[in-house]
């Protein structure tokens, strides 16, 4: 048996062994090489090009890479204890505020539109508004998962947008707020124009909305409290179908097109 390690979790890869003692290495940025396994760690390689192998690797791609990481900016000690701080969302060198399943490192995004990660909130509960997250720029990622009160994401935008190496398109990413938990969103979030976006908010749970959100098809749902507080919202199609929803301030235009609807349930809304 033999094992690889020291690879970077960004760089996803594929191993295929011929034999034993043979086998090709991909990675994703498409350099391919050809080693030859010995009681020792490889040491040579050579490129290697073969239609067929590269065919037979990105037929068995799995569907996506992203990770999961959870902000933990008040312990970069390369652990898993999930510590809340405040703190700044960005791609700076050494700020390694975000936690991949004990290892502490920053936050990677292919481009502002296409972050490839979730973002997960997570360690002890706070009071309202307490963990303030900071964007220094537009930052993206697959999802945002609120599991701890006192999480507020304040500064530039946010895309919420999957990546389309997940297979799902150009799908919009989702928001969960956790059951009996409250979070707020005040950075203007940046969608796909005229694609789902799933807000749910679990129950007795609340969301808070002072940002805005780019023209897309909100899905509001759960058992919880949605609040709209400021920003402009617009929509097409989509539903209102969680428990609460209270718009006091901001604006949320909802222009259905030819054949489209947007559905609002029998549910509690102050408007």
């Amino acid at each position: 048996m033999f094992s690889l390690s020291g690879f970077h979790p960004r760089c996803a890869a594929f191993l295929i062994a011929f034999s034993s003692r043979s086998f090709r290495f991909f990675n994703f940025r498409h350099l391919i090489y050809d080693n030859m396994l010995s009681d020792h760690l490889p040491t040579a390689r050579r490129p290697f090009s073969s239609a067929s192998a590269l065919l037979g690797v990105l037929l068995s791609a799995p569907a996506g890479f992203a990770a999961s990481l959870t902000w933990d900016a008040g312990n970069t000690g390369n652990d898993i204890t999930i510590d809340a701080l405040s703190g700044e969302w960005n791609t700076t060198d050494g700020n390694i505020v975000w936690n991949n399943a004990g290892t502490n490192e920053i936050w990677s995004q292919t481009s502002t539109t296409d972050g490839s990660n979730a973002a997960i909130f997570a360690g002890t509960d706070g009071t309202l508004d307490e963990y303030v997250v900071t964007l220094s720029s537009q930052m993206a990622a697959e999802s945002l998962t609120f599991n701890k009160s006192g999480y507020q994401i304040t500064g530039s935008p946010l895309a919420l947008i999957v990546t389309p190496g997940s297979g799902a398109g150009t799908a919009n990413g989702s928001m969960t707020v956790a059951a009996g938990k409250t979070s707020t969103i005040n950075s203007q979030i940046v969608y796909n124009n005229n694609q789902g976006a799933t807000i749910t908010v679990g129950a007795g749970g609340i969301l808070n909305l002072g940002g805005g959100a780019t023209n897309s098809q909100y899905n509001f749902q759960g058992a919880g409290t949605v609040n709209m507080l400021e920003g402009a919202y617009s929509a097409n199609t989509g539903s209102v179908a969680v428990s609460t929803f209270n718009q006091t301030g901001g604006s949320f235009n909802i222009t259905p097109g030819n054949n489209v609807v947007y559905s609002i349930s029998n549910n509690t809304r102050n408007v």
